[in-house]
């Protein structure tokens, strides 16, 4: 945790696997999973 018990958010596309490898070697944690859905209609 850093300084106050606050921690840094940070957030990347699920097939961005660059950025989390970056986010990792940071030391910053995953805490989600970005879920869309896209409705045709017609």
């Amino acid at each position: 945790m850093k300084q106050g018990g606050k921690r840094p958010l940070y957030s990347t596309a699920w097939n961005n696997v660059n950025s989390q490898r970056v986010a990792a070697k940071l030391g910053l944690r995953q805490y989600g999973v970005d879920f869309n859905m896209t409705v045709v209609t017609g």
